[in-house]
């Protein structure tokens, strides 16, 4: 199993634990080199409290071809998350980040309300 592979397994286990927690999250595995998805996608496609992210996983050094850094720059164009992740810390660490940006935003809300 390559390194990517086990990182890719211990981030879906942590994705399937929120799940089953019940934390508004849905994911795919893009398999682009199948001929079942487009070259250049992120491995991870998720939905989290309504966010779009799109996770690249790399593992140790290696880094993201210039056509994953393009797909990733388009996808942030359109607001969405792009990221290459390199452990299931920082999965955990772009998912609190969502978090408090939510609850942020909900508290201007209720400031400009009251």
């Amino acid at each position: 199993m390559t390194p990517e592979t086990k990182l890719k397994r211990s981030i879906l286990r942590y994705l399937a634990a929120l799940k089953k927690i019940g934390e508004p999250i849905r994911w795919r595995v893009v398999y682009s080199g199948t001929g079942f998805g487009k070259a250049g996608e992120p491995d991870l496609d998720i939905v989290y409290r309504g966010r779009a992210v799109k996770l690249e996983i790399k593992a140790g050094k290696r880094q993201p071809t210039k056509l994953q850094v393009k797909t990733m720059d388009e996808i942030r164009g359109a607001e969405g998350i792009a990221e290459v992740v390199r452990s299931a810390e920082e999965v955990v660490e772009i998912l609190k980040r969502i978090d408090a940006s939510l609850l942020e935003m909900k508290e201007k809300d209720h400031e400009d309300q009251g």
